[in-house]
Parts: C-alpha cells; structure tokens; sequence
C-alpha cells in the first residue's frame, strides 16, 4: 500500500521516465529537421535526458533537488541550458518573421 509521505519519491521516480521520453521525443522531431533546427532540438533532447537522470539522484537522496549541492548545480545548469536553446530558437523566429 502506498503512503501519503511516499509520494514525493514516487513523483521523482515519474520524472525519472517522463524527462527522457519528452528527450526521446524531442531527438526522433529532430530528426527530421536539418540545419541549425535539427540542433535545437537534439541539444533539448540531451539536456532533458540529463535532467531526467538528476530525478534518479533526487530520488535518491531524499527527494531534495537542493542537497547535496552538486545536484542543485547539476539541476539549475539543465534548466539555465534548455532555456538559453528555447531562448535562441525564439530569437531567431521573431528575426525570421520580421524580415
């Protein structure tokens, strides 16, 4: 029977595989893109599938993402990472739509 204080790890066990499969799904789109596009996408490919792995590490370290301290550096560089990729791609379709 699973207990209300269980939650929080099965949670991160979730994510665990919900990460990597948005990172499967994301390289599989990238595929089928070329050029600076197809990049995006398999960097957000990888960056999620780390980031799934820091979930196992999470998970098993009490379900705390700020201890110990390399795994709030390793979680923070995956979410600075994939904003900075979200971040460019956006940049370069708001200068495609202008011109």
């Amino acid at each position: 029977m699973l207990h209300f204080d269980q939650l929080p790890e099965l949670y991160n066990y979730v994510e665990v595989g919900l990460w990597p499969t948005l990172g499967v799904l994301c390289a599989i789109q990238g595929f089928r893109q070329t050029g600076i596009i197809r990049r995006d996408f398999i960097l957000a490919a990888g960056i999620l599938i780390v980031f799934g792995a820091s979930d196992w590490f999470e998970a098993n370290t009490g379900n705390e993402w700020w201890h110990p301290w390399w795994l709030l550096l390793w979680k923070a560089a995956c979410v600075v990472a994939l904003f900075v990729v979200i971040g460019r791609s956006y940049q370069r379709r708001r200068a495609t739509l202008a011109s």
